[in-house]
């Protein structure tokens, strides 16, 4: 049972002195852009997209880190850098992976998060992008979003625990990138839950 181990090891986490690095998913190498400001990765995701065949595990994944969308989308000040509530944040997809993509588990990422090893309120660190939808922020980094509000549930939604987050949302007005980032709303909760493949 992944959940299980999740908050077994985050529990105990706050008591670890020890430092270790995460073994964060790797980030991408960011894509060239042309004479127009428009990364390729956006046009070849939107021809992609625009078949409906954008998928929760294709090549534009939730888990690639800091600047995965905005170092391929759009130009960098067309995305706002917020300080916003964890709770108030939501998901983006219906389901995830119970794995990062390298097959790290998340109770390494929340241990590393309680240690202090990530901090998130540095965007370097947990890297979370999103895209507003009415008055919600939907966040495009599900699994790391999810390892964050499950440590806020663990320990009771204490006032010291991942209460706020730094995360970078789109503010342009390309349509285009606009059209690829929505391509990632699967959710049918509205982001209020997230399902767990393979989980209980």
């Amino acid at each position: 049972n992944s959940s299980n181990n999740n908050s077994s090891s985050s529990s105990s986490a706050p008591h670890q002195t020890a430092k270790a690095k995460c073994k964060a998913p790797p980030l991408r190498e960011t894509a060239k852009r042309d004479d127009h400001g428009a990364s390729s990765a956006a046009k070849n995701s939107s021809a992609s997209t625009s078949k409906g065949n954008c998928s929760e595990e294709d090549g534009w994944d939730d888990d690639d880190g800091p600047d995965q969308y905005r170092g391929r989308l759009g130009q960098k000040e067309h995305w706002q850098v917020r300080e916003v509530e964890t709770d108030d944040l939501r998901y983006s997809q219906r389901s995830i992976s119970p794995v990062f993509k390298d097959k790290s588990q998340f109770s390494g990422f929340m241990d590393s998060v309680m240690r202090g090893d990530l901090d998130p309120l540095k965007l370097e660190d947990i890297g979370l992008e999103g895209i507003e939808r009415g008055r919600h922020l939907h966040v495009l980094h599900n699994r790391r979003l999810h390892c964050l509000k499950e440590l806020r549930k663990n320990f009771n939604f204490d006032e010291q625990v991942c209460k706020k987050v730094k995360i970078a949302v789109y503010v342009g007005k390309d349509p285009a990138v606009i059209r690829v980032l929505k391509k990632k709303l699967t959710t049918t909760t509205n982001g209020l839950k997230v399902f767990v493949r393979g989980g209980n």
